[in-house]
């Protein structure tokens, strides 16, 4: 196997946590969400399970068909280019390199960064920081940092997810998640490491994120010495994408890149986000959704969640309703609150 393009994805803190606090992960907005609705989109559990439930996968791996690991160079943009990616994984590692952003701020060298919600959760400050910073495009690490697949196979040990519904789940709930905190749309996903099958990409696709692997692995998950980290960038070609790592300060991630940014930039190349070189994919979008619902409320709307959680469809939200909603979050790994806004009236099924 070609160590730059294929070198393992080990010591990258992969372990599954569950949700913690500091930003709120899976919390919707008590008032109306057209605040954070309208750039928005993304297909819903029932729409992605009815779409793909049954197939059966043929691939495993880090390059499954449309999975994006390359980008064209026959742009302008693309031209003599590469695109720096950093992973901030979740699990137990997540920490932050501040020398190694120090390094790309100061040689000017834009990167798309990959966020973990628990990273997130545990770096508040600097993510906020990172979300201000044009040199930087912030993209989706996924909301367990697990494989996904729709037969629950492993990778480095980690148990991906199991069907459809926890692909979708996976990839909605991290993306959810930044909308409402933080009001950003993410485009891009590069799941936790890396492993996909061909059912789970499609789906993940058609539901409104495009996954990113790599071309040029640059530091085997921060396990690579300072020399090696340097070597490995430097094999990159136009038109690579690279994955590198931001959670484990004092590795050799950033010694590398500090020779290896302006070696390239000598060569001639060019550091491009990924929005700007990955030429946009064909999806199905969902029509704007639903306006949040709580105790108290009343209405169809009402009604249609007391269908989902079996509860007698009188259209009003009153205690019991309220309690069949926790029931109905807890169980499918949302924030408990009894509040029904987008994020729970998509994985019910109710924004089609």
């Amino acid at each position: 196997m070609d160590i730059s393009r294929r070198g393992l994805l080990v010591g990258s803190g992969l372990g599954v946590l569950g949700a913690v606090g500091g930003l709120t992960m899976g919390v919707e907005p008590s008032a109306s969400a057209a605040t954070v609705r309208a750039p928005f989109r993304l297909q819903s559990r029932a729409a992605t399970v009815a779409k793909f439930a049954g197939q059966r996968p043929s691939y495993w791996g880090f390059y499954a068909p449309g999975v994006h690991s390359t980008f064209s160079t026959a742009t302008a943009a693309g031209k003599d280019a590469i695109a720096l990616a950093f992973d901030a994984c979740g699990g137990t590692v997540t920490y932050y390199d501040a020398a190694l952003i120090a390094t790309l701020r100061k040689y000017q060298a834009p990167a798309t960064l990959f966020i973990n919600r628990v990273w997130a959760t545990n770096n508040q400050a600097t993510f906020k920081e990172l979300l201000a910073d044009p040199l930087f495009e912030i993209e989706s690490h996924g909301w367990a940092h697990i494989p996904l697949s729709v037969t629950g196979r492993s990778a480095y040990g980690i148990r991906g997810t199991s069907n459809v519904a926890g692909v979708w789940e996976e990839v909605a709930a991290d993306y959810w998640w930044m909308g409402y905190n933080c009001n950003h749309a993410t485009r891009f996903m590069r799941v936790g490491t890396c492993f996909t099958d061909d059912v789970s990409a499609r789906a993940a696709t058609w539901m409104g994120q495009e996954l990113v692997s790599f071309a040029v692995n640059g530091d085997a998950g921060a396990t690579f010495p300072a020399d090696v980290v340097y070597s490995q960038v430097m094999t990159s070609q136009p038109g690579d994408i690279l994955i590198s790592h931001m959670n484990r300060p004092g590795s050799g991630t950033n010694p590398g890149y500090q020779r290896a940014i302006p070696a390239l930039k000598a060569k001639g190349f060019a550091f491009r986000h990924l929005n700007q070189v990955v030429g946009a994919t064909t999806v199905t979008t969902q029509p704007a959704g639903w306006a949040t619902i709580s105790q108290g409320s009343h209405g169809s709307e009402v009604a249609q969640v007391q269908r989902v959680v079996h509860v007698t469809a009188d259209g009003y939200f009153g205690p019991l309703t309220k309690a069949a909603v926790v029931r109905y979050q807890s169980a499918h790994h949302l924030t408990p609150d009894g509040i029904v806004g987008p994020l729970t009236a998509t994985a019910m099924g109710l924004t089609t």
